[in-house]
């Protein structure tokens, strides 16, 4: 979450399993709760921490390294998504520049993944994935948060012990309407790299550039047939005030807007949903489990 960005088509990211959301459901969808814990780390696929930033925010990337070197599992890189230019009159600059430290940290390393060509707003986060095998497993995060010691290995142990159909989130946001109970993003999200390697062909309405966790719900779990659990994290997390409040922030935007920006993101995606001719999601979650996309 959190960032902002002037018109223009945004590109929708994530891929997730959730149990099922009716674009049209006023009332809010049941989701599994799942209780994180340890597992054999030698077991695990490589797991990357992904993340974007802002012009105004990039000096906070060195609490970032420190933060991810601090996890009992260390992800194998941070895979940092931006955009080749963005738009003075929210932010100080129009380039992001990653201070020389954070470039030259080692355990976990920071990897640049291809800069987009337009700012994407806080989804820019998800397309770091695109870099990756599609069998690693992604966890994505924000760049304004103090994230507890297990939050890595927590959500890759859910993954790694999941079926190849499943998205994790220990936030779920259920006044998501009109798609549900949305995924929350700056809480942290959990899943296969490869899950999100088709983003790049689908756009989203404007009205969801801000709306990033509604946009990604809508993504995986109405488009790809995704499930989302939530995930019972075992340490805690909490906001970098310094940040979290900041000018460029999107929970000072949402604010503003008296959090009316998801409902209008919603409509807009209930009209995509109309116009693509999406099936409704059954609400049977007990089939079996849908076999996870090659890509």
């Amino acid at each position: 979450m959190r960032q902002h960005r002037a018109k223009g088509a945004v590109l929708l990211s994530l891929a997730v399993p959730l149990l099922s959301l009716k674009i049209d459901s006023r009332r809010p969808m049941k989701v599994v709760t799942t209780a994180a814990g340890p597992c054999a780390h030698s077991h695990l696929p490589p797991v990357f921490f992904l993340l974007t930033t802002t012009p105004d925010r990039a000096d906070r990337l060195g609490q970032v390294m420190a933060t991810m070197r601090l996890q009992t599992l260390r992800p194998k890189a941070v895979v940092l998504t931006t955009a080749k230019q963005y738009n003075t009159s929210r932010f100080s600059k129009t380039t992001v520049t990653v201070p020389k430290a954070v470039t030259e940290e080692q355990r976990p390393s920071l990897v640049m993944s291809p800069p987009l060509k337009t700012d994407l707003g806080p989804i820019a986060k998800y397309y770091g994935a695109a870099i990756l095998d599609p069998g690693a497993i992604v966890v994505v995060g924000d760049d304004d948060m103090f994230y507890g010691s297990t939050f890595i290995e927590d959500y890759a142990c859910a993954v790694a012990q999941s079926e190849h159909n499943v998205v994790f989130s220990s936030g779920i946001d259920r006044d998501c309407k009109p798609i549900g109970s949305c995924v929350m993003g700056f809480r942290g999200v959990g899943l296969r790299a490869g899950m999100l390697h088709r983003l790049f062909a689908l756009q989203v309405p404007d009205a969801c550039f801000l709306a990033d966790d509604v946009a990604i719900t809508f993504f995986l779990v109405r488009m790809q047939r995704y499930q989302i659990r939530r995930l019972k994290l075992r340490s805690k997390y909490r906001f970098d005030d310094a940040f979290a409040w900041s000018n460029s922030s999107i929970n000072t935007y949402h604010r503003q807007h008296k959090f009316r920006i998801n409902k209008a993101c919603g409509g807009s995606l209930r009209t995509l949903a109309a116009a693509m001719k999406l099936p409704h999601p059954t609400k049977d979650t007990k089939g079996p489990a849908l076999r996870r996309r090659q890509i």
